[in-house]
């Protein structure tokens, strides 16, 4: 897959790179194509072929991000 990302400016994936990619099965993609309410954006050919594109895939894992925020202790006599 490298040879494929490598100077490419839109790189683009099948199903089975960008699950690799994601760390998740093909059928899991699949499944989110079609609730079609979850998962990354993605493109479908004339033909029918599903791609996606490598920066959707960065942004769809960007945004799934979580910041944990610092545990701060009760201020005293407020009642907790």
């Amino acid at each position: 897959m490298d040879r494929i990302l490598a100077g490419h400016k839109r790189a683009l994936l099948t199903d089975h790179q960008a699950a690799d990619y994601l760390g998740r099965s093909v059928q899991t993609l699949r499944n989110w194509r079609w609730l079609n309410k979850y998962g990354p954006p993605f493109l479908r050919f004339p033909n029918g072929r599903i791609m996606y594109e490598l920066a959707a895939l960065d942004a769809f894992i960007d945004s799934a991000r979580v910041e944990s925020s610092p545990i701060t202790e009760p201020a005293a006599g407020d009642g907790s």
